[in-house]
């Protein structure tokens, strides 16, 4: 009963993990595409497909003027903070799971130790 709660505790901390991860990357692609943004300016001929597909997976249009540059980088930094909250949750989950469990895991090993000197105690009783 124990292992197989201690093995949903470790593939629910593993999920977690994944979708940690992928917040993480989605966060570094926002941080990112704003600051190649700033850089660059507005999108030239040559590189409008390329950015066309950046702009389809952040959900905003690639081709803006000077004037709606600002509305983008603050769209973009609404949305960096908003995966920042989300990840700084998930961090605290996985935290919580993680303590959890160590402390299940540490449970069943003294159940362990425990069954195993009650055992060896048993041997040596039967063997008076």
């Amino acid at each position: 009963m124990t292992e197989r709660k201690c093995a949903t505790m470790q593939k629910k901390s593993d999920r977690l993990e994944a979708e940690l991860e992928m917040t993480r990357k989605q966060l570094q692609y926002a941080r990112s595409d704003a600051l190649s943004r700033r850089r660059h300016g507005p999108c030239s001929k040559s590189t409008k497909l390329s950015q066309s597909f950046d702009a389809g997976a952040l959900n905003c249009d690639s081709s803006f003027a000077k004037s709606g540059e600002k509305s983008v980088v603050n769209d973009l930094q609404e949305k960096i903070a908003s995966l920042s909250k989300e990840l700084q949750k998930k961090d605290a989950i996985i935290e919580s799971e993680r303590v959890a469990h160590r402390a299940q895991l540490k449970d069943f090993i003294t159940a362990v130790k425990v069954a195993e000197r009650y055992r060896e105690e048993t041997k040596s009783e039967l063997a008076r």
